[in-house]
């Protein structure tokens, strides 16, 4: 095994922006069971060590997404197989958050005026709530499973066992759709998996609560302060 891991290792370092790691993730005993016979008794089956199991997993850090059909072809030529994950990374996720966040309060700055325009009142004075949130989806989150295939239907004269065939089950990548947005950066033409990021920013506001009502008062000859009830 150190062999064979020794070799992918090589040949996959010799990669540009690879970074490889190997841990080692257990050695434990096997056992099998040996037959012990007797003459006048029952065959004991004895539980006896046969070997041990070494198990190791290789992380490789990469930053291309082409260089993904490279490491398995290199680790299927020395017998390594079974990819376990792909984690994707950002070192940039806060950068895009306040791009999202300054462009998104930007545009409700520029509706809220709109409103205004159009309804010929202003907010200044409502009372107002706003909740806001960033959402970072990984690509692990969003692939969905389908079986493709079609079964032919089979009339049978007389009984009979019908065999079916295993069906594979595939996955497939689904993004979050545009659709839902004000706007999107760097939208998504051909869909590879990508980290996507969702900045949602919610205003409510209350013009009713927020006028404060005036009051009316009459200060009589006698230096007396009556309130008054105007209907508006």
């Amino acid at each position: 095994m150190s062999r064979r891991i020794y070799q992918a290792i090589n040949q996959i370092k010799n990669l540009k922006g690879v970074e490889v790691y190997v841990d080692m993730i257990s050695f434990v005993p096997i056992y099998e069971f040996e037959i012990e016979k007797k003459i006048f008794s029952k065959k004991n089956h004895n539980e006896v060590p046969k070997g041990f199991e070494l198990k190791k997993n290789i992380h490789i850090k990469y930053t291309s997404y082409a260089q993904l059909d490279e490491f398995i072809n290199i680790l299927s030529k020395e017998e390594i197989y079974d990819l376990v994950k792909v984690d994707y990374f950002a070192n940039n996720l806060d950068n895009v958050k306040k791009e999202l966040t300054d462009k998104a309060k930007q545009m409700l700055q520029d509706k809220i005026k709109s409103y205004e325009t159009i309804i010929g009142k202003s907010f200044g004075n409502a009372e107002k709530c706003m909740v806001e949130g960033h959402k970072v989806v990984y690509p692990a989150q969003m692939y969905d499973s389908y079986q493709a295939f079609h079964s032919s239907s089979l009339k049978l004269n007389k009984s009979g066992n019908i065999n079916q065939a295993d069906k594979s089950t595939t996955l497939y990548y689904q993004s979050i759709t545009d659709k839902d947005f004000d706007f999107v950066i760097n939208p998504i033409i051909i869909f590879e998996p990508v980290i996507q990021v969702v900045y949602e920013i919610r205003l409510t506001a209350d013009c009713e609560k927020g006028e404060k009502a005036l009051k009316y008062m009459l200060i009589t000859p006698n230096g007396e302060v009556k309130n008054l009830s105007i209907d508006k």
